[in-house]
């Protein structure tokens, strides 16, 4: 039986869409000719092309204005696509490249939950797209393990919301490996001296300060994505964090501000004259 394929949109304006290919060549672009249209701006007007090779599928960029990346890498030249890659047109329309599910057989068998979708955030910002890429197996997101079993990133999570909370940027360290790159909008900071040096001025940017876990979390095979919730006297955020995970400590970090609210004045009674 021949393997079918499909793209699931994951981020950008085509979250959430799923289109099943036909076994032959397809456009892809913004034009209402394509055979696939994807309604995003920063996607050209015929973007891509998918070539059926009789078992699966390769992807071109068609010189277009803002790139085809297979994850992270340029598809200027054909890229063979396996089940599993991400494929991002345009600067936040993401794809996930996958093979069409089996008919359900096993009437016994119980379906897990949709896990959340929050990889989206992370692809907001182009220049983040080539190293996000590597955060991939959070698409394939699994549910959690039960408190009592906890894994290995749900004891990464513990570790960091706790550090966060306590503003400890000594013990925030101890959790990266010695080469590690943090990525967020404002740097890019790679290895323990940039990273201790990026977390001492994001303290020393918020001042007193609450962290807390937004309840917010999604586990792949070696990475996790989770939502905090950081408070000022003026600010409320919401950061979304994505760690990749090895041997118990980050290799990868990509972090992003998603919302930032204003929080009303208060203001002292006064005594009247």
């Amino acid at each position: 039986m021949l393997k079918r394929y499909q793209l699931r949109g994951n981020g950008g304006p085509v979250a959430n869409q799923v289109i099943e290919l036909a076994e032959h060549d397809m456009t892809l672009g913004r034009d209402l000719s394509n055979d696939i249209v994807v309604s995003d701006s920063e996607v050209s007007r015929n973007h891509a092309r998918l070539i059926w090779q009789g078992d699966g599928y390769t992807i071109q960029d068609l010189r277009s204005t803002n790139g085809t990346w297979v994850n992270g890498n340029s598809a200027m030249r054909a890229a063979r696509l396996t089940a599993g890659d991400m494929v991002a047109v345009g600067k936040v329309s993401v794809f996930v490249f996958e093979l069409v599910p089996e008919p359900e057989t096993d009437t016994t068998r119980q379906e897990l939950p949709e896990p959340p979708d929050l990889i989206e955030s992370t692809m907001l910002m182009p220049a983040w797209q080539a190293e996000a890429m590597k955060g991939r197996e959070v698409v394939r997101a699994r549910p959690v393990s039960a408190p009592a079993q906890l894994s290995a990133g749900r004891l990464f999570h513990q570790r960091y919301a706790a550090c966060l909370q306590a503003g400890d940027s000594e013990s925030l360290l101890s959790l990266y490996h010695s080469d590690a790159t943090l990525l967020s909008v404002e740097r890019n900071a790679t290895g323990s001296a940039a990273i201790s040096e990026f977390f001492e001025q994001y303290f020393g940017g918020l001042g007193n300060f609450s962290a807390k876990p937004a309840g917010k979390y999604v586990e792949g095979r070696d990475s996790i994505l989770c939502e905090t919730t950081v408070e000022t006297a003026n600010l409320a955020a919401r950061v979304h964090d994505i760690f990749v995970i090895a041997d118990g400590k980050a290799t990868h970090h990509f972090t992003y501000t998603i919302e930032t609210t204003s929080k009303p004045a208060i203001l002292s009674p006064t005594k009247a004259s």
